[in-house]
């Protein structure tokens, strides 16, 4: 189930791409809300929906492949993505936006807690996201520049 727009991952990313924007970077955030795909640049919100049949499969394959063309990484930096379920289209997007710009360092923030015992009693298919998950996470150092994880002092 995604995060709401109170729950604290929200606040904390929000919270981070505003520390970015002070700090004197330009930011995009890039997000599914619903059925719904949406770009936030901080003054302008952009959202693309998805209704009628087959519309998380349509919103999901737009997500991943769709967005590339979309994306104009050419002029980012860098790239920070906040973990989430890994699967092999987030693996494609990662090697299509390295190969549009290769100058661009892709950090990849893990949460502290062992995200995969958060699983452990959920259903079938969830854990079946997380086993893709477990699969997919090698091919992280073929696209990933930085991994990064936050915790509290000892």
């Amino acid at each position: 189930m995604p995060p709401t727009a109170n729950s604290g991952l929200v606040k904390k990313i929000k919270g981070q791409a505003e520390a970015m924007r002070n700090a004197g970077f330009g930011v995009v955030l890039l997000y599914l809300e619903g059925n719904a795909i949406v770009t936030d640049n901080g003054s302008q919100q952009d959202r693309q929906a998805f209704t009628g049949a087959f519309a998380r499969l349509r919103l999901l394959l737009a997500f991943f492949m769709g967005q590339i063309s979309t994306i104009n990484s050419a002029s980012f930096t860098g790239i920070y993505i906040r973990h989430f379920l890994l699967n092999p289209l987030f693996i494609y997007l990662l090697l299509k936006l390295k190969k549009k710009n290769r100058q661009a360092k892709v950090v990849l923030e893990f949460p502290t807690y062992p995200y995969l015992f958060e699983y452990s009693n959920k259903p079938f298919a969830i854990r079946a996201m997380v086993w893709l998950d477990q699969f997919t996470a090698p091919f992280l150092k073929r696209c990933v520049d930085r991994v990064l994880t936050f915790r509290a002092k000892p």
